[in-house]
């Protein structure tokens, strides 16, 4: 990139990952795709192949890249519901275009050490039988969107449940056995998220958070991944229904979030957010519960090099959500010093049969010479 903005053109016209990484770059700046760019980047996948080890190995760790497999995912899961069913995924070339690449993405590792070969990346299976059925339930949202959408204009009650098909054995091998469906099934889990344009469908919203524990190395409970869910569900208009759904919370909190603490150092923290930031709809005995189950013994033996900011951060959190104990409130109120406040004097009581009481000295509660004129 240097050497073409430098206009080093030598350098550039000599690296055969430039145009790929300059037209990914553009694509991702744009947030868009267009079909002089999908053209293009189809060229290039088929010449690559010829090329040297080397060179499809470079291809491979670009498009390995978080923020173009985020963004690859993320346009395929829309164009592939947008299409409505229309066309089947094989006949889209964006889709092809866009899958091929990010199966070059995912196998980055496998082609440095050279357990696959550049024409093993991307199986026809997988355009052919995975893509079509992940459309069907695509389609499915989509119908029962529209549906929910115009339920105020029907009288009678909808029957969803037909448009509620769990994914088959057939898929969920696919999501345990290849990475990029995962990621696919993923993406299309945060598609389904409630947002200002989206109406809110929770039992939709179930059917995908209910395979994410199964999908292939543990993608959700890691990483960037890891951050990118929860961050969305705090983010979006209805966490609150979501979090109080007991399939949701059952699976993204205890089977995601709780169960894999130990397994990234990043996790904990994400427990800390949902905590901070929305843990009052649980309530404060169930927070100060996690908080106590998952305390900084808990975390010692995995000897994560953050512990000294872990407890830092574990101290300032459990301040805020355990109440201060009421005797030790007490206890500082009676022992601040009784000199911070003048007490009044009692004007003394005169004898009986004296001749007039004596004057008595008058406690003004307002400081200052000015004498005080209540409005």
């Amino acid at each position: 990139m240097a050497a073409h903005d430098a206009g080093i053109e030598c350098l550039v016209k000599s690296d055969p990952c430039h145009d790929f990484a300059w037209c990914l770059e553009a694509c991702i700046r744009d947030k868009h795709l267009e079909s002089h760019q999908t053209t293009r980047l189809r060229h290039m996948l088929d010449m690559f192949p010829k090329s040297y080890h080397e060179s499809v190995t470079d291809l491979a760790m670009i498009a390995g890249d978080v923020h173009v497999i985020h963004f690859l995912c993320s346009m395929t899961v829309k164009k592939l519901r947008d299409s409505g069913g229309t066309h089947l995924p094989r006949d889209m070339p964006s889709v092809v275009v866009m899958v091929r690449v990010l199966s070059f993405g995912c196998a980055a590792k496998d082609l440095v050490s050279k357990k696959v070969q550049p024409g093993e990346v991307l199986d026809s299976v997988f355009l052919n039988r995975f893509l079509p059925e992940f459309q069907t339930l695509m389609v499915e949202d989509c119908t029962r969107a529209e549906m929910m959408r115009n339920k105020k204009d029907l009288e009678e009650e909808l029957d969803l449940s037909n448009l509620l098909s769990k994914p088959s054995d057939q898929m969920i091998t696919f999501l345990k056995a290849s990475r990029l469906a995962a990621l696919l099934w993923y993406h299309c889990c945060l598609d389904m998220l409630p947002s200002k344009k989206r109406i809110g469908d929770l039992r939709g919203l179930a059917r995908y958070v209910e395979v994410l524990p199964l999908l292939k190395d543990n993608i959700v409970c890691s990483g960037v991944w890891c951050h990118l869910i929860f961050h969305r569900l705090i983010h979006s208009n209805q966490y609150e229904a979501a979090l109080a759904d007991q399939a949701i919370y059952a699976t993204l909190i205890d089977q995601l979030l709780l169960k894999n603490l130990l397994t990234d150092r990043c996790v904990k923290y994400q427990l800390f957010k949902l905590i901070s930031q929305i843990g009052f709809i649980w309530g404060q005995p169930h927070c100060m519960t996690i908080m106590r189950d998952f305390d900084v013994e808990f975390f010692k033996s995995s000897n994560h090099p953050d512990m000294d900011y872990f407890i830092e951060e574990y101290n300032k959190l459990r301040e805020r959500i355990i109440p201060k104990p009421i005797e030790g409130i007490l206890e500082a109120d009676l022992e601040q010093p009784s000199s911070s406040k003048p007490t009044p004097t009692v004007p003394p009581v005169a004898p009986m049969g004296s001749a007039s009481p004596a004057p008595g000295i008058h406690y003004n509660m307002f400081a200052g010479s000015t004498p005080h004129h209540p409005i």
